[in-house]
């Protein structure tokens, strides 16, 4: 990401020397400087599709950032941190659903390459995975999580036919 973040393009460069069959995601959706995918983080805020004349795979590299705080299952007591605050697990779940149906898979008509939910489990500080810190509650239900990627896999493939599954 953007901390810090130091000669990005120069450690891709390394790293296609190392191995060049394989894209690399060189700022992950912070200060593009042209590299081999055009990599967004978005939260809270609408997914949106590439610029009009991107050339590169969009990869849509952090999303989502629901947090649900599950009392006494988080890293600390303060003030629970995320993007968009929910009440409950149906709640997360209703906001799982649109994000998926309405925003995340019409981008796949945009140039959608590949996507990664922010987060899988909550982490220092921040109660938006999953999961939460200790991984002991999943906070929504893994069929639903199923589902909603296999919508995701299928439409996909009705745009890109010859892909690999």
């Amino acid at each position: 990401e953007g901390w810090g973040q130091f000669d990005a393009l120069g450690a891709q460069s390394l790293i296609h020397r190392v191995d060049p069959t394989r894209p690399v995601d060189h700022a992950s959706g912070w200060f593009d400087q042209g590299g081999d995918l055009y990599s967004r983080h978005r939260y809270v805020l609408a997914l949106r599709p590439p610029r009009r004349h991107e050339h590169r795979p969009f990869s849509l590299s952090e999303f989502g950032g629901l947090n649900l705080a599950v009392a006494g299952h988080r890293w600390e007591s303060g003030l629970p941190f995320g993007y968009r605050f929910l009440d409950d697990e149906a709640a997360l779940a209703r906001a799982l659903e649109d994000l998926w149906r309405n925003q995340l898979i019409p981008l796949l008509d945009s140039g959608l390459t590949a996507c990664t939910y922010t987060q899988v489990s909550d982490v220092e500080g921040e109660d938006n995975g999953l999961m939460t810190y200790d991984r002991r509650v999943t906070k929504v239900d893994t069929a639903l999580m199923a589902r909603l990627n296999a919508e995701l896999q299928d439409a996909f493939h009705r745009l890109h036919p010859l892909s690999p599954r």
